[in-house]
């Protein structure tokens, strides 16, 4: 019991002085100075007029023009396959109202569940043709059917360079840039027609050599 409380109290002496010589004022070690930390902004503004100078951001900013350019003449790929022989389906566009559609006074024109069909309301004014500029069997099959495609459809890119696609065809073309178009129609190689049947959609795949 006494060892108990010997060893209490020399850990309580121990401490004392510890804490005693932690609170003891021991005096500059060495010189101090005020700290004088620079504004970020002025730093950051010093380095950018460096930078414009030396023309660096110039450069800069001709590569990120350059790159945009590029970019919006040749988005990016959507990988088709070039289509080896003739596949033809039917696609059913109607789809299924999912609330009331209603006018104005709050008359319900057409209730939730009903298939509509746009053909009914709106007929495809140009067949769809839709291939990969990327490919020179496809550019070929695209120049020799320029005349007919120019006026009387919509030539739609998968691949390649807009700008080039547009000099064989002699007018506009268009980019599915995100695949949906091609996703929605169900098409898996190129080129590709879409044409209204009806009531219905045809698709057709079709070799460029034919």
């Amino acid at each position: 019991m006494w060892a108990g409380s010997i060893k209490a109290a020399s850990l309580a002496v121990l401490f004392a002085c510890c804490s005693a010589s932690i609170a003891e004022d021991l005096g500059a070690v060495g010189p101090t100075w005020p700290i004088q930390e620079r504004d970020l902004v002025q730093v950051m503004q010093e380095r950018a007029a460096v930078k414009q100078r030396s023309g660096e951001i110039e450069q800069l900013q001709g590569a990120l023009q350059k790159r945009a350019k590029a970019y919006a003449d040749r988005p990016t790929r959507l990988g088709l396959a070039r289509a080896a022989q003739v596949r033809s389906w039917t696609l059913d566009p109607a789809v299924s109202v999912p609330y009331d559609i209603k006018d104005a006074s709050g008359k319900v024109l057409i209730p939730a569940g009903t298939r509509v069909n746009p053909l009914d309301r709106m007929a495809l004014s140009r067949k769809l043709v839709f291939l990969d500029a990327d490919d020179p069997e496809q550019l070929a099959w695209l120049g020799r059917r320029a005349a007919v495609f120019r006026d009387r459809h919509k030539v739609i890119l998968t691949g390649g360079s807009i700008s080039q696609a547009t000099e064989i065809l002699g007018g506009r073309v268009w980019f599915d840039q995100t695949g949906k178009l091609v996703q929605e129609f169900g098409i898996k190689a190129v080129p590709a027609i879409v044409a209204q049947d009806g009531r219905l959609l045809r698709i057709q795949e079709i070799p460029p050599g034919k």
